[in-house]
């Protein structure tokens, strides 16, 4: 199948594309090869800057001669008209697009990249169209009941909210991110839950996540809100009591999954503050029954880090052989009081590679020496230049973190040496600062935590 672009321009037409015929399009090209393509409608609104929207998408069944004496010809066919439509400006494969088909300057224009039609049709599969069955009515549901236990569900499950793998991974990071935030306020105190369409979090009794196709949803703490930007604040609702758990003014936004990137970060503490409130009126959550591990085992899978378990859920009880069994990952043992190390091994992993595309950007050679007990974590070289660097991964914003006498000594005798602290690892926004080892121990004190005793001889 091939996909051609058509560009609907507001106000040199006079109306909006809905207003006329969404499957439909006039054309001064030939329109005979289009029999059985696909055509995406994009509408252009406003002046300089403009904003563009992904307004219909259809398949061609019919061509004649254009009613419109502007045009020749004409091509429509069943399809389906986005509402609201997406909004492109800020999605970040939209100006290859743009540029691909001339700035819609010259009409109907194929598209040959794939990589653009992937994402065109990840919208539209958010959207719940799936293009193969534009006319066949409501997208595939499972006939079967889920295993909430089941990796393979789950990823299922996550596929049908989101189907843009960047988007999918952006969205894992948010649920990941409010998860773990839940674990350490209180370990028992969270749920998580999927269904054959959405998959929800519950901290206490309120639900303070919920994704659903191509949306995310989150509660807020509104004293904690801040939404400076116009267009963040079209997705948040006026301050109310949503819950009585929760604190005394609340929001609930409701995101665009495209837009998550964007928004979370300056939500983040507004819907950490709800979840707050939450755990301290109900320690153990009440929907401990429908907690859906196979999320867990998801997020772990897509985000590469060890994401906690609930403490009242023992993993060891996951049987492995079942028609679903996701192998050794399901019988890790994780117990209560085991949540701290996981998050400090998704701490360090989060830095570790945030470093590493750093030092990429850069132009840097990049070794990974972590298993080789060297000192530091990553060798890099860029020409005639060395760096030895050890990483440091912090949860909050405060610079204190652990070193080795190893470390020490080589932040004193090595000149390679470098320290590279990341604060709020595991947040949409962590920050990178960097020391030498002279800077460091100039800047730094260095506190004995520990030591080693040893018996004198007598």
């Amino acid at each position: 199948m091939r996909h051609f672009i058509a560009y609907h321009n507001v106000e040199r037409i006079g109306r909006r594309l809905a207003e006329g015929d969404p499957h439909g399009v006039d054309t001064k090209k030939p329109v005979a090869q289009l029999i059985g393509e696909y055509v995406w409608f994009i509408e252009g609104l406003g002046s300089a800057p403009k904003e563009y929207f992904l307004s219909s998408l259809f398949v061609v069944t019919d061509t004649g001669p254009s009613a419109s004496d502007a045009f020749r010809n004409e091509a429509s066919g069943p399809g389906h008209t986005f509402v609201p439509p997406p909004r492109l400006n800020d999605l970040s494969w939209f100006q290859e697009l743009f540029r691909s088909v001339a700035h819609f300057s010259t009409g109907l224009q194929e598209v040959t990249e794939p990589r653009l039609i992937e994402e065109l049709t990840c919208l539209a599969n958010d959207a719940g169209v799936e293009l193969s069955a534009l006319s066949e009515g409501e997208p595939r549901r499972p006939t079967r009941e889920l295993d909430r236990v089941s990796l393979d569900d789950a990823q299922l499950v996550f596929e049908r909210l989101f189907s843009g793998p960047q988007v999918r991974r952006e969205c894992c990071q948010v649920l990941a991110d409010a998860i773990i935030y839940a674990h350490e306020t209180g370990p028992a105190c969270w749920e998580v839950t999927m269904f054959a369409d959405a998959v929800r979090l519950n901290v206490g009794q309120p639900e303070v996540l919920f994704f659903k196709r191509a949306e995310v949803d989150l509660l807020l703490d509104a004293s904690l809100v801040q939404a400076d930007d116009g267009a963040l604040r079209a997705y948040l609702s006026p301050p109310s009591v949503i819950y009585r758990n929760g604190p005394p003014q609340q929001i609930r936004a409701e995101l665009p999954a495209a837009a998550v990137s964007r928004y979370y970060p300056t939500l983040r503490a507004a819907h950490q503050g709800f979840m707050a409130h939450a755990a301290a009126r109900k320690s153990a959550s009440p929907f401990k029954d429908s907690y859906s591990h196979g999320v867990i085992l998801y997020l772990r899978q897509v985000l590469e880090v060890p994401v906690p378990a609930p403490a009242y859920f023992d993993e060891e009880s996951v049987v492995s052989g079942s028609p679903h069994s996701t192998g050794p990952e399901s019988r890790a043992v994780l117990g209560a009081g085991h949540g701290d190390p996981m998050i400090n091994r998704l701490v360090e992993r989060a830095a570790v590679s945030l470093v590493k595309g750093h030092y990429n950007d850069e132009g840097w050679g990049v070794s990974s020496v972590e298993q080789q007990c060297c000192g530091y974590d990553l060798e890099c070289r860029r020409g005639a230049e060395v760096r030895h660097v050890e990483v440091k991964g912090i949860r909050g914003d405060g610079y204190q973190f652990l070193v080795t006498a190893g470390e020490v000594n080589r932040a004193r005798d090595d000149d390679s040496f470098w320290i590279a602290a990341v604060t709020n690892a595991l947040s949409a926004a962590p920050v990178l600062r960097q020391w030498s080892g002279r800077q460091f121990c100039a800047d730094f004190d260095v506190v004995p935590t520990t030591y080693r005793a040893c018996i004198r001889n007598t």
